[in-house]
């Protein structure tokens, strides 16, 4: 039996306990081809520890991390929770890095093993010098095979690497980091955030207690996982509620998945919101639709009206209130069916969404809530609360979090129980840089800008 118990607060642990109170419930759902796969709780957590062993064998522990060049793939999500359980850090490599920024990133990393997958990435790396980097390349191929180790070794004695694992699931400690996040600010340097459990742990739970999560938690992961907002929402949220994620690998898919397995929640960066809007546009002008082409037109109009009364800070009567419940359902109800959109609870972007947008998704009956987080902080700092968002708004702080605004305008933040390091500084008084700039409103919503002057 495997040295941890489901009420230790570890990623493992919660693993754990998913396999023991939901084993047969959907954890992660890709597609194949034409075929559809999905991993019950108690299949993730088998194979988790699976390649959890292997990994061990192939030298990755404290001191040795995991270096990850994938999408949203199956493969990335198992070999990120297998890595926590061998009480090593995840290294996520950022698709838009050039050769020399993914040469740096491995060289201060110094990771055991790179898992790859694009293969544009493998010509990347194909520059790279990196005899003294040390590291095993593992590239997956496009069934998510691992097909072969370069310069690497075959995993040890599996007696072995099993007592290695239980042993590692001992001494977990909650304030080792689990991931390593690079991104490019805006002077073009790349700033680094080690991420611990406890920083993941107290994130999640400032989402939950805001009240937004309490249902069946089912999330198609399109946004690339090299954020800390993303990979919550795909890894850290789901492990917490025993929830489903469905693996999207691009862009051109969504539609089809959001069809497929209509999903409770969603999560998008504005050109999301734009491109999927197009689509949805074009669905309610298509001749399929042309029967109830009036009936559309009168309610996306009272829908439309409700949106601006609300967003203005208006008095909303009870004439239109009735009219916008009403105007929600009937034909517009349809209209989401069709397009997989029906079964969604919330809806959230992660950063502030031009008007126009989203006086559009509010037309076909849905509120995007916009929402405002950094990787320091490991996710979200702020989220509209529904029916509160204003215009320019990135939200409310959440529960727990407490959001001042410095002199020269910039964003701090304190959020409890988070001890990651980071490589900006962080002040004495505990409050975190964001980098960013912005306002609190008179009524506390975060206001964010890229112009400190404003």
């Amino acid at each position: 039996m495997l040295p941890i118990e489901p009420t230790d607060q570890t990623l493992p642990a919660l693993v754990l306990r998913n396999a023991i109170s939901c084993p047969t419930a959907p954890a992660i759902t890709w597609s194949e081809g034409l075929e559809t796969h999905t991993l019950s709780w108690s299949d993730l957590r088998e194979r988790v520890l699976n390649v959890a062993e292997w990994l061990i064998g192939m030298g990755v522990g404290p001191q040795g991390p995991v270096a990850l060049a994938l999408g949203n793939t199956v493969d990335h999500l198992v070999i990120d929770l297998a890595t926590m359980h061998c009480g090593a850090a995840t290294v996520i490599v950022p698709g838009d890095f050039d050769g020399a920024e993914v040469s740096s990133l491995l060289s201060v990393s110094a990771p055991a093993v790179l898992f790859v997958e694009d293969p544009g990435m493998v010509d990347v790396l194909s520059r790279i010098d990196d005899a003294e980097l040390g590291y095993k390349l593992v590239h997956l191929d496009a069934d998510g095979l691992w097909r072969h180790v370069l310069a690497g070794q075959e995993p040890g004695d599996p007696r072995d690497t099993r007592g290695q694992l239980v042993q590692r699931l001992r001494d977990l400690d909650s304030n080792d980091p689990i991931t390593v996040l690079h991104e490019r600010s805006a002077d073009g340097s790349v700033k680094t955030v080690a991420i611990s459990t406890i920083d993941v742990l107290s994130a999640t739970e400032s989402l939950l207690a805001t009240g937004l999560f309490d249902f069946d938690y089912r999330y198609i992961a399109d946004s690339p996982l090299d954020s800390a907002m993303t990979r919550l929402l795909a890894i850290h949220l789901p492990a917490t509620v025993g929830g489903h994620v469905v693996c999207c690998p691009d862009a051109e898919s969504l539609v089809t998945l959001l069809i497929k397995f209509r999903p409770t929640f969603m999560f998008g960066w504005p050109p999301m919101f734009s491109a999927l809007g197009c689509w949805i546009d074009s669905m309610l002008t298509s001749p399929v639709l042309a029967h109830a082409r009036a009936d559309i037109v009168q309610s996306r109009r009272v829908l439309e009206e409700a949106h601006w009364l609300r967003r203005g800070g208006g008095l909303i009567s009870q004439d239109v209130m009735v009219r916008a419940a009403i105007a929600r359902g009937g034909t517009m109800r349809e209209v989401r069916v069709n397009l997989g959109l029906d079964r969604l609870a919330v809806v959230v972007c992660g950063a502030t969404l031009a008007e126009d947008v989203h006086q559009f998704w509010a037309s076909v009956g849905i509120d995007v809530l916009c929402a405002y987080g950094t990787n320091e902080c490991a996710g979200f700092i702020s989220v509209d609360l529904p029916g509160t968002g204003i215009p320019g708004s990135a939200g409310i702080p959440l529960p727990g979090s407490r959001v001042t605004i410095a002199g020269d305008g910039s964003i701090l933040v304190r959020k409890p129980g988070q001890q990651g390091s980071e490589s900006i500084a962080i002040a004495a008084s505990s409050w975190r840089h964001t980098g960013d700039f912005g306002y609190l409103d008179e009524d506390g919503r975060l206001h964010v800008n890229d112009d400190p002057g404003r």
